[in-house]
C-alpha cells in the first residue's frame, strides 16, 4: 500500500467534536474512527441507509438504482456497507446521481476486500464530501463478527434504514433488527415475497417491523425530506406514456401480467423490462399482486 493512500486516513476520537453525535447513542460506541474523505458527511440529518443481499437478484438491483434515482431530487446522503450486491449498487447509484455516499467497512481501510486504487473506490473519493470510514485499525482484517458489528454504526448513522432484497439469513436483517433497537424507522419493498431471495422482506412486513414502500413521494414525506430538485410531476399514468414505460402501462390496463407474459407481449429486452418494472414500482405506477403478477396501483388503474 503506497505512503499516499495511507496518509489519506485520518483519525477522530470519541471525545474530539468531529466525532459523529448519532454514534454517542450506542452502549459500544466505537472510541475511535478512521476514514478518508469528509467527517461531517456522518452529522447528516436525512443520511438514508441503503442495505440488501450480497447475492441480489436482477430485479432488487434495479429496484436500488431506481430508489436512489428517485431519492436524487431530496437532500439525502446514502449510507451502506460497500458489499457486492444491493449495497455496491446504492453506492454506484449515489455517485451516478450525485448524491454523496458513506461506506462503512467491516475491517480496516487498508484491509477491506476492496481495493483503494480501484475503479470505484477512486469514483467514491472524486467527491471530497464523500466517506470511506472504519471503527477497526487500518491493517484490522475482517473477521466474521465484524460486519455483524459493523451494521450498528449503519443503522445508527441513518434517519431511516430501507432493506431492499435479501433472503431469510441475510446479515441485512441485523442492521434491520439494529434500526428496529434504535427506534430508527425501517422500510422494505413489498414485492416478489413468494420468492426466496425476498424472503427477508416478508418476514419483516408480517412481523410489523418495517413499513412497506409504496411510492416514493410517500416515503420522502414521511421523513419529512427537504426536495431540492423539482421532479416531473406525475398526477397520472399518461406521464409515463411514452416508450417502454408507456408500453407496459398500456399493457397493464386490461389486467395483471406476469413478466413472462410482459416480455412476450411486448418482444423486448429482459433487462430494459426489468429496469422500467422496477421504476414504476419505485413511482408507485404499478404493484406486484401475489404470485409475482404487476398491475397498475389503484391511483392509476
Amino acid at each position: 500500500m503506497s505512503k499516499f493512500l495511507k496518509s489519506l486516513i485520518k483519525v477522530v476520537n470519541i471525545n474530539d467534536e468531529l466525532y459523529p453525535s448519532a454514534l454517542r447513542i450506542l452502549k459500544n460506541a466505537p472510541e475511535k474512527l478512521y476514514y478518508i474523505g469528509d467527517i461531517s458527511s456522518l452529522n447528516c440529518e436525512s443520511c438514508i441507509s441503503i442495505v440488501g443481499a450480497r447475492r441480489s437478484t436482477l430485479y432488487g438491483k434495479h429496484l436500488t438504482r431506481s430508489l436512489v434515482q428517485s431519492l436524487a431530487n431530496f437532500d439525502t446522503t446514502i449510507v451502506s456497507g460497500a458489499a457486492i450486491g444491493i449495497d455496491q449498487e446504492a453506492h454506484f447509484a449515489a455517485l451516478e446521481n450525485k448524491l454523496n455516499t458513506v461506506l462503512i467497512l467491516g475491517s480496516g481501510l487498508l484491509e477491506s476486500h476492496l481495493d483503494l486504487n480501484s475503479f470505484f473506490v477512486k469514483r467514491v473519493m472524486e467527491n471530497p464530501k464523500n466517506l470511506i470510514i472504519s471503527e477497526f485499525e487500518p491493517n484490522f482484517k475482517a473477521q466474521k463478527w465484524t460486519y455483524a458489528h459493523r451494521n450498528r454504526l449503519i443503522a445508527a448513522l441513518s434517519k431511516a434504514t430501507i432493506l431492499v432484497q435479501a433472503a431469510a439469513k441475510s446479515g441485512s436483517l441485523i442492521t434491520a433488527k439494529y434500526a428496529e433497537k434504535l427506534e430508527k424507522p425501517l422500510y422494505t419493498f413489498a414485492t416478489e415475497l413468494d420468492k426466496p431471495a425476498f424472503a427477508a422482506n416478508k418476514l419483516l412486513l408480517n412481523s410489523l417491523s418495517a413499513k412497506s414502500i409504496n411510492s416514493i413521494e410517500e416515503f420522502t414525506s414521511s421523513l419529512n425530506l427537504e426536495r431540492v430538485r423539482e421532479a416531473k410531476k406525475i398526477s397520472s399514468a399518461n406521464n409515463f406514456a411514452v416508450g417502454l414505460a408507456g408500453e407496459i402501462i398500456r399493457l397493464l390496463k386490461s389486467g395483471s401480467k406476469s413478466f413472462e407474459t410482459i416480455k412476450v407481449s411486448l418482444n423486448k429486452n429482459e433487462v430494459g423490462i426489468s429496469q422500467t418494472l422496477s421504476l414504476l414500482e419505485v413511482r408507485g405506477l404499478i404493484k406486484r399482486e401475489p404470485g409475482s403478477e404487476f398491475s397498475l396501483a389503484q391511483l392509476f388503474a
